[in-house]
């Protein structure tokens, strides 16, 4: 059942939007989803996001979609294509497979990614850009 949550709302030390909408681990969507705000994804989805915020990919979640999002963050396993204006974050145990476009990536030790991967140009964002491995978001900067 996929629930819009309305209010800020913590789980695991993740802090989300105000205004998300969760699939919860027991349902499986089939479709297009678009909006403003944050997904967050439990369940299994196919398909295809387009949203303004966050895509969360969490652990023990599957995705066979195109996502369009802010930024976008895997414990789970996602397949297609995926285009972040901001950050793909692949945690310890996240697995991407397909082909992304993004302006900043992060892989933690042990999450994977298979697949082709095109990083925004400079002049597309007007920023300097740069790939990180890191343990934690927080230590990427960007620099002018």
């Amino acid at each position: 059942m996929a629930i819009l949550m309305l209010k800020i709302f913590q789980k695991q030390g993740k802090i989300y939007a105000d205004k998300a909408t969760v699939l919860s681990a027991d349902t499986n969507f089939e479709g297009n989803l678009e909006g403003e705000g944050d997904v967050v994804l439990k369940g299994r989805f196919d398909g295809q996001i387009k949203v303004t915020g966050d895509v969360h990919v969490e652990k023990g979640a599957s995705v066979h979609s195109t996502v369009e999002a802010r930024s976008i963050y895997v414990n789970g396993k996602i397949e297609g294509h995926l285009k972040a204006s901001g950050l793909l974050k692949i945690g310890s145990g996240g697995i991407v497979a397909g082909e992304i476009e993004i302006n900043v990536l992060s892989i933690e030790a042990g999450g994977t990614l298979n697949g082709q991967c095109n990083m925004v140009t400079r002049s597309e964002v007007g920023i300097p850009i740069r790939a990180v491995a890191s343990t934690s978001y927080e230590n990427y900067s960007l620099v002018k």
